[in-house]
């Protein structure tokens, strides 16, 4: 594969993988080699006319989009073009209308975007990981410090008692538990 430029015009020679070799203009580039002029009198023939669609400046409504906007009694006139199982309808003409049915819809569409732009900004935000919950290395050895927990917690409210030696293992392992460094 391979691109040849050639020099001070937009003419664009490639060879790729097809036997033809592709030659395309590109007026951005430069102007037209001297042996096809013609390319420039197409391009200026190509940038002064404008296409215009016949229905550019038309919406498609349908019988139900009309009675809703309360414009089904123009139906049959000049004013709206049917059109398969609609009609075109005059892009100002609706847009009267729809801000007539629904005047502060301009508002809500506002507060819409600006919830959608903070809820953009919230998720780029550094979340914090919740503290505590499960293990997820030494599980058994952490059921093992919530026991005692719960364990100290029924012998403070007078619910159970611990043996002297059992107390000690108790108080180290709550010390442990609630040591922010292992959370």
């Amino acid at each position: 594969n391979e691109v040849c430029l050639c020099p001070n015009s937009g003419l664009v020679l490639m060879a790729c993988e097809q036997p033809r070799i592709h030659v395309y203009f590109v007026p951005a580039l430069g102007p037209a080699p001297a042996w096809c002029s013609f390319l420039d009198s197409l391009t200026d023939e190509l940038e002064e006319t404008k296409r215009t669609e016949v229905y550019d400046d038309y919406v498609f409504v349908t019988r139900e989009e009309l009675k809703r906007l309360g414009l089904d009694h123009l139906v049959g006139t000049n004013m709206l073009k049917a059109y398969m199982h609609g009609f075109f309808l005059d892009a100002k003409l609706h847009a009267r209308s729809k801000s007539v049915l629904e005047p502060f819809a301009y508002e809500e569409y506002r507060k819409q975007k600006i919830k959608e732009k903070i809820e953009a900004r919230q998720g780029q935000r550094i979340v914090l990981p919740k503290k505590g919950g499960a293990a997820k290395v030494n599980r058994e050895f952490a059921e093992q410090l919530e026991e005692s927990k719960r364990i100290a917690e029924e012998e403070a409210r007078g619910d159970r008692v611990v043996r002297s030696n059992d107390r000690k293992k108790v108080q180290a392992q709550t010390r442990l538990a609630t040591d922010d460094r292992f959370s």
